[in-house]
């Protein structure tokens, strides 16, 4: 009993290490999401359609999204409240009135928070495009339902604020750019920063144990073997017709 409650002292200071660099590697990912976040807006006004603010691609919304993918729901409010000021500093430079501002904030945040909910919902966790059904998923919630939905309610705001004139033409220009967008810049994101739990789990389930690999290379030698020496007798001709 005396032995259970002992820690060791590596496990008290690996511990305390965890805690001291866990704030700094949370602060570096929203970082990051803010850098990424305007970075994506600046390509956007450079791809926009002819007479019209909408772009033809919208990177930060996919960003934001990706951000909320990878992140643990309770941590979401953290870059949604970072990337708030990132957003209104771009498009206050780009002269942008202030209910456009506000409404593409809410068309942002709302979509990428719509895709999130309902992409967790039905994979039960995290994101990973390694299967079928998750790959079904994605598609349909994050690239489909999300925009097709938000982009009804942001296209309204876009017109009252005055920012855009049509709204027909403002809702298919958003679904569009932002369906693109997602299919473009989510899946390479979760491919490069994927969960390292789940990659040494699936690394365990790859890699069998040597005898069984052993056994498994010794058998297939022996039938490659037989299969070429069957093949060769069958299609080998007799030596006495030369």
């Amino acid at each position: 009993m005396a032995q259970s409650v002992l820690v060791s002292e590596y496990e008290v200071n690996e511990g305390i290490m965890r805690r001291m660099v866990f704030p700094h590697r949370q602060t570096l990912r929203v970082l990051l999401v803010c850098a990424g976040y305007y970075a994506g807006a600046l390509l956007a006004k450079s791809l926009r359609f002819p007479d019209s603010h909408l772009s033809l691609i919208w990177p930060p919304t996919a960003i934001v999204l990706a951000a909320l993918l990878l992140a643990p729901p309770r941590k979401w409010w953290m870059y949604l409240v970072a990337v708030s000021p990132v957003h209104i500093f771009v498009q206050l430079e780009d002269g942008v009135p202030g209910l456009g501002v506000l409404s593409q904030l809410i068309g942002n945040f709302g979509q990428a928070l719509v895709a999130a909910i309902s992409v967790r919902y039905f994979v039960k966790g995290e994101l990973h495009l390694d299967n079928f059904r998750a790959v079904i998923v994605f598609t349909l919630c994050a690239m489909l339902l999300a925009p097709f939905l938000v982009s009804g309610i942001a296209a309204y705001l876009y017109v009252l604020s005055g920012w855009e004139q049509d709204y027909w033409y403002a809702w298919r220009a958003r679904v569009l750019s932002n369906a693109l967008s997602t299919l473009t810049i989510i899946p390479p994101v979760l491919m490069v920063f994927v969960s390292p739990d789940l990659s040494r789990s699936e690394g365990k389930r790859q890699f069998q144990p040597c005898s069984t690999h052993r056994f498994r290379s010794c058998c297939g030698q022996r039938c490659v073997s037989k299969s070429v020496s069957l093949v060769s007798r069958c299609w080998l001709p007799p030596t006495w017709l030369f």
